[in-house]
């Protein structure tokens, strides 16, 4: 992984982990404030929401850590070599490793090539768990003019985790125009999908 992503994961690193029980006895906060409640009730809210959402991403980060683990040796070369870098899968089976190559690209598709991910990158990515978890407490439910979105959450988020303290909004909605450009249409083929994980 690249350097963001170790800075973003210190964390879990530094032995902040919340435990499964700390998380489950943490109550869903409601999906805004109540109607009439006052500045200092809001701001209470907005902290109680941003700390429920850091534990909520921090504990999807850990499932995704704990599964990537305990991934079986022979399946991940297979899984890399099928996405362009067989070097892995020909260290595992150094006697076949001058038979064991990449798959054949169609005209116009590029090799694969693991890049770094900005602290922007990283907080879309943020912002999009965040879309997910509360779809998933709330159900679709449309924002009111001046709550705060999934992108504002992201980049108290990040500035935390990433020691970033200049990441604005803008910043993330920017880096997720992009990834999605880059990412273009579903297509079919053998790549491995690479999900952004800490650590």
């Amino acid at each position: 992984m690249g350097s963001i992503h170790r800075a973003c994961s210190s964390r879990l690193r530094k032995g902040r982990i919340v435990n499964q029980e700390k998380l489950m006895s943490m109550q869903k906060p409601p999906f805004r404030p109540e109607r009439g409640a006052t500045p200092r009730e809001r701001a209470r809210w907005a902290r109680w929401m941003r700390d429920y959402l850091e534990e909520q991403v921090d504990q999807q980060h850990i499932e995704e850590v704990a599964s990537a683990s305990n991934l079986d040796e022979k399946v991940w070369g297979i899984a890399c070599a099928r996405a362009g870098d067989p070097r892995f899968l020909q260290q595992l089976y150094p006697e076949f490793a001058d038979c064991i190559l990449p798959p054949k690209r169609r005209r116009g598709e590029k090799r694969f090539m693991q890049k770094s991910v900005s602290v922007a990158e990283r907080a879309a990515s943020i912002a999009r768990r965040i879309k997910i978890i509360l779809e998933r407490d709330h159900g679709r439910k449309r924002r009111r003019t001046g709550e705060p979105s999934a992108e504002d959450f992201a980049v108290e988020i990040c500035r935390d985790w990433c020691s970033a303290p200049q990441l604005a909004v803008d910043d993330v909605l920017a880096a997720a125009k992009r990834i999605s450009k880059r990412k273009g249409p579903a297509k079919h083929s053998n790549s491995l999908q690479i999900v952004d994980l800490p650590g």
